[in-house]
């Protein structure tokens, strides 16, 4: 078989781009022609004489047959490849007859062993070989260029060393003249297109890219665009508005290394920039709730509860003392509600800059801490599972489920945590949930316990949500409770390493250990 053109007829930079190559070509020879060889090797050629084409082991750059009749042609795979075929007549054939049976070159029989005339058609076919290969290879770069810039729904640009404009995306400009050579501020005569003239300089000057920059747009009735580099309409330029876009920049190299110009892309990120603010002020909000509750609900709590316990010092007869009593357990169910109202209130907000934690370690904390004075023993089994998460929050998920459990199991309950592919679980040995219940299990106001809020696992689905995180109740094993937390999207979650209990994602050992009883 022939091998590839694309590697027999150019050569591999060193960056895997395909260029022509300077040696002398490789040439397979068919036939009976000690003659033609010897031309051959005298034109430089390094020349492969086989009586026929299977039996080539090497790669070539050219195929040379030397035959009687073009027929020969017929039945040798290179003619229907793209390895160029040159057909030396070893008798009365003429050129049409081997052109149209397949051949790129022909050489007649008076010239078979003529070295000038070999290496002019051996060295021209090939050539054209490899021009042919190279203009279809800058054909697809230019056709996958202009599909980027005439498709891609983003303000893509690139400059050249001046800072004027070489091309623009259509997909986002309709007038893409206006800005062909010439710079932002001779598109955009404004005092701020300086500022993009100074970053596209130090960019080329120094050869370090631009990443992720925020920028402002300016806007009028006609058009808006960035103070630096984004147009959406066209018009004069008057007042800043509350959009945004995101731009990169990295210098454009040619061939030798040598910064040229820079290509630029430019995203709109008013949306993202709104709803981060809107996150801002409900979180302030909360904040603000929070602080309302601390203060206005605690402190008249405080005064009846100090004065319950004066007239509680004063009071002998039994009964009243039992509604005392009364009293005094509806105060304690009140101070958890606005515990519980305060925690519900925080955990809901979204979590922005998670630190990469370990989940037993986390798991051992929060049930050293909410598991005190109990027979509970907490299994952990997550191995090497790491999550990105807000600590205090994640202790906060761990104590909440602990404390359920020993609440409606009993203290003698037994906790385990352990690893799954795209998450963690904790689950107990109880009698578990219903499953006409696991709908219901996170909403507020569930709970089995008569003097419960209601609020623990509301707070747990809260924290998991704020983290990108679903919750979710099953049965375990062993009949009891098992919640579920995994990442909303699986491919880019924020879990790493997990995978069986005995064995981490990646074949790492799992830690297990007890704690407590």
């Amino acid at each position: 078989m022939a091998p590839d053109r694309e590697r027999s007829a150019r050569a591999e930079d060193d960056d895997g781009s395909l260029s022509p190559s300077d040696a002398d070509p490789a040439v397979l020879l068919v036939g009976d022609a000690d003659e033609t060889a010897a031309a051959l090797r005298e034109s430089g050629f390094a020349v492969t004489p086989v009586a026929a084409e299977t039996e080539a082991t090497t790669e070539f750059d050219c195929l040379v047959v030397v035959a009687d009749s073009a027929a020969a042609l017929s039945d040798l795979d290179s003619v229907h490849s793209a390895v160029p075929v040159v057909f030396v007549a070893a008798g009365e054939t003429d050129a049409a007859a081997a052109f149209e049976a397949g051949a790129d070159e022909f050489v007649p029989a008076a010239n078979a062993a003529d070295p000038t005339v070999l290496d002019a058609r051996v060295r021209g076919v090939v050539a054209r070989a490899t021009n042919a290969l190279l203009e279809a290879d800058l054909a697809r770069e230019r056709s996958l260029l202009d599909a980027i810039f005439e498709t891609v729904p983003a303000h893509l640009y690139v400059k050249d060393r001046e800072g004027r404009h070489v091309r623009v995306s259509e997909a986002y400009v309709d007038d893409t003249e206006r800005f062909l050579g010439k710079t932002d501020y001779e598109v955009f005569p404004h005092e701020s297109s300086r500022e993009t003239y100074e970053d596209d300089v130090r960019i080329m000057e120094t050869g370090d890219p631009l990443f992720d920059q925020e920028e402002p747009i300016i806007s009028s009735d006609t058009h808006k665009f960035s103070l630096r580099h984004l147009l959406e309409e066209h018009g004069d330029v008057e007042t800043a508005t509350g959009n945004w876009v995101l731009t990169s920049k990295v210098p454009w190299r040619d061939e030798d290394g040598t910064v040229v110009g820079l290509v630029g892309f430019t995203v709109d990120i008013s949306e993202q920039k709104a709803q981060r603010k809107r996150l801002e002020r409900q979180n302030e909000r909360l904040e603000e709730f929070a602080g309302i509750v601390s203060h206005d609900l605690r402190s008249p709590l405080n005064v009846a509860q100090g004065y319950l316990e004066l007239l509680a010092e004063s009071v002998d007869d039994a009964d009243a003392r039992a509604n005392l009593e009364r009293v005094e357990q509806a105060h304690r169910r009140m101070a958890r509600l606005i515990e519980d109202v305060l925690s519900l209130a925080r955990q809901g907000t979204i979590v922005d800059s998670p630190d990469s934690t370990h989940v037993g370690d986390a798991a051992t904390h929060a049930w050293q801490t909410a598991v005190t004075g109990s027979r509970a023993t907490l299994r952990v089994e997550t191995g090497d599972l790491t999550v990105e998460a807000d600590v205090g929050r994640l202790y906060d998920l761990f104590g909440n489920l602990f404390a359920n459990a020993v609440e409606h199991v009993g203290d003698d309950v037994t906790v385990r945590v352990g690893a799954l592919e795209d998450g963690f679980f904790v689950e107990d040995d109880g009698p578990g949930i219903p499953a006409e219940d696991r709908d219901t299990v996170f909403e507020t106001g569930y709970s089995t316990d008569p003097d419960g809020t209601g609020f623990g696992l509301a707070i747990v689905r809260r924290i998991a949500e704020a983290h990108g995180w679903t919750a979710s109740v099953t049965e375990a094993v062993s009949g009891g409770a098992r919640f579920e937390f995994r990442a909303e999207s699986h491919s880019n979650g924020p879990f790493e390493d997990a995978g069986d209990p005995r064995a981490g994602r990646y074949g790492s050992a799992a830690r297990s250990e007890d704690v407590g009883r």
